[in-house]
């Protein structure tokens, strides 16, 4: 056979895989939710002239067959595999290796950081007579447990950032400086193998410290209900970048039988649960969510304790604070978390800020870099 027809038949046998599997994408089901990425995928665009015009619509076009290909996952965790033992040791800014999974935080250059600052600056300044105003910023894994990175890896330097946003804040509001206290551990379960929060272990340690800056009696760990309620936890780096050769993740949770109601407002409605935790996501890919559930604008937690504190605490927060929450739930009677994130509005039509004796602003660094959270703050009678 001469080389013309073979390079023939090479063209037509990859036009037919290339146009099959193309062809059985748009045939097959569509799902709306990757639970695997825990994500809704891209739902097929309309057509509009203007959008053709300007080139979007076929980005969009792009992004939804993207999301739909057939066997998508799959040809993710080859792609990923045939890279790592060609030594490439990062994937969708998640560094691998066979042990454990880290992701690269970065600074993507949008001042959020800035503006969540100051916003948190003015809030102290202005309620700071009314409540106990308190900040903490979480450093991540690739921070504290450097020793899981690659040789060389160049990473955003994170104590730095602390330290410089520290040093705005200090004037007007308490900070509570976890860093040093989880250094001190790095070489412990304190963070997940594959996924981006800490463990309740890691939470522990920022709780303990709190409680000293916060003037609360911190419980001791060996004095609580701790449980392993799962041990195949297959966190968010490994959904992001595909590398399914990590050794899966335990989640621990306390046993809370302090806790009288919580409750859930969506921005829609008000749903009251009798526990924080929700057994039926441990059958699911998204087992973080165990702790509160998904994320949610507000929620409530109410306490039964024996010892009533006649103390309320408000949170701002992100996903982190979810496994350390049942912590503070014994030093106070009420504990509400908001997620700025999804909230677009004046807070005081959600809650009255001086009904709290204390105020958390609890932030992991990626969060308070990257998003827009405090700096989205606004309340009544700003200027008063």
């Amino acid at each position: 056979m001469n080389e013309k027809k073979v390079a023939w038949i090479t063209s037509v046998i990859f036009l037919i895989i290339i146009y099959g599997l193309s062809i059985c994408t748009i045939l097959i089901d569509k799902k709306n939710f990757s639970e695997n990425e825990n994500r809704y995928l891209r739902k097929l665009p309309l057509f509009n002239i203007d959008r053709l015009i300007n080139n979007d619509l076929t980005n969009k076009y792009d992004e939804y067959f993207n999301d739909h290909f057939i066997f998508r996952d799959h040809w993710t965790k080859l792609k990923v595999t045939i890279d790592y033992l060609a030594c490439k040791k990062e994937s969708n800014g998640v560094y691998l290796s066979k042990d454990y999974l880290a992701e690269d935080i970065k600074d993507n250059g949008k001042n959020y950081s800035i503006e969540n600052t100051s916003e948190i600056i003015r809030f102290a300044n202005k309620f700071n007579n009314t409540s106990n105003i308190y900040f903490t910023l979480i450093p991540s894994t690739c921070e504290i447990q450097n020793f899981k990175l690659p040789k060389y890896a160049v990473t955003f330097n994170q104590l730095d950032f602390i330290n410089r946003v520290y040093k705005k804040t200090q004037s007007s509001i308490k900070n509570v400086n976890i860093y040093n206290n989880l250094l001190l551990n790095k070489k412990d379960y304190i963070y997940y193998r594959t996924d981006h929060h800490w463990t309740l272990d890691g939470a522990y340690i920022a709780y303990k410290k709190m409680a000293q800056v916060m003037g609360i009696n911190p419980i001791a760990y060996d004095n609580l209900d701790i449980r392993t309620i799962t041990k195949d936890f297959k966190g968010s780096l490994l959904s992001k970048c595909g590398f399914d050769y990590v050794k899966y993740d335990e989640i621990k949770a306390l046993n809370n039988n302090n806790i009288d109601k919580f409750i859930v407002y969506n921005g829609k409605s008000k749903t009251t649960y009798k526990s924080i935790y929700f057994k039926d996501f441990l059958d699911k890919k998204d087992k973080y969510s165990y702790f509160l559930g998904v994320n949610q604008p507000k929620v409530v937690i109410k306490m039964n304790n024996a010892k009533h504190y006649n103390r309320k605490l408000l949170i701002f927060k992100d996903s982190y604070s979810h496994c350390l929450a049942p912590f503070l739930s014994y030093s106070y009677d009420e504990i509400t978390l908001l997620d700025m994130r999804y909230i677009n509005m004046d807070i005081t039509k959600l809650i009255n800020i001086s009904d709290y004796d204390d105020i958390l602003f609890m932030y992991s660094i990626d969060v308070f870099l990257n998003t827009k959270n405090t700096s989205k703050l606004s309340y009544s009678n700003y200027d008063n």
